[in-house]
């Protein structure tokens, strides 16, 4: 992670990061390498991780999940999903399991 003193002009803290542009910096660098994107692809046999339907190869909409935590690759997934798991981890954490699940069910 780009935690070191900020290159860019008026830094603004983003998601643990100095700034915007060091958090695609560091995606740049580490986020997409090509070597991890085949193994997953090839792993999930073109689905995605977390709905099973196909994705698309070599995708901008295709993105590496991972525990933002932890730093562990989980794999990958469309866009929207990876989206939709980000918001429900931040809803677990907030309200838990229970409370998300039935709300999301209906039953509150």
């Amino acid at each position: 992670m780009s935690r070191a003193t900020c290159r860019h002009p008026n830094p603004q803290p983003y998601r643990g990061y100095r700034c915007h542009e060091c958090l695609n910096d560091w995606r740049n660098a580490n986020h997409r390498k090509k070597q991890n994107y085949d193994h997953w692809f090839q792993r999930q046999r073109g689905l995605c991780a977390f709905c099973g339907l196909p994705l698309e190869p070599n995708s901008q909409r295709t993105h590496l999940d991972h525990n933002h935590e932890t730093g562990v690759e989980r794999g990958l997934v469309h866009a929207q999903c990876n989206q939709a798991i980000g918001g429900l981890e931040l809803a677990v954490r907030l309200i838990g399991w229970t409370r998300a699940l039935r709300y999301i069910l209906g039953d509150s």
